[in-house]
């Protein structure tokens, strides 16, 4: 998984693990940096971002699972977010559906402002 230090401090923090299981959805609540781990086989999975993140909180994903029969969807939840599925750029403030790789990870990026954007990295 990537390694992003918001902080800028010098011991790396990966923050908590929150595992969404197959056909469920998990609410995150803020943290400076946390993981998420979507499986990739089974019922869709459904993360709702935190609803007041701060600037430059950050939110690791990565997938488990041998297959790709799954989606995931990610709630921006009161916030927009960038989705380079529908194009390059795209702010949007619904919920975005995305296929999952097996072994895939990727990074949201919240940036504060009127509204704030999660944004990908």
């Amino acid at each position: 998984m990537p390694l992003y230090n918001p902080s800028g401090a010098t011991a790396y923090d990966p923050g908590p693990l929150t595992v969404v299981p197959a056909g469920q959805t998990r609410t995150l609540s803020q943290a400076k940096i946390q993981r998420v781990l979507l499986p990739t086989d089974g019922a869709a999975a459904t993360v709702l971002l935190p609803a007041t993140p701060n600037d430059r909180d950050a939110v690791l994903f990565d997938t488990s699972g041998a297959t790709i029969v799954n989606q995931a969807t990610i709630n921006p939840n009161g916030n927009n977010i960038e989705s380079i599925y529908l194009a390059p750029g795209t702010i949007v403030s619904v919920p975005v559906t995305t296929g999952l790789n097996p072994g895939a990870s990727g990074e949201l990026i919240f940036e504060a402002g009127t509204p704030g954007v999660w944004r990908q990295w």
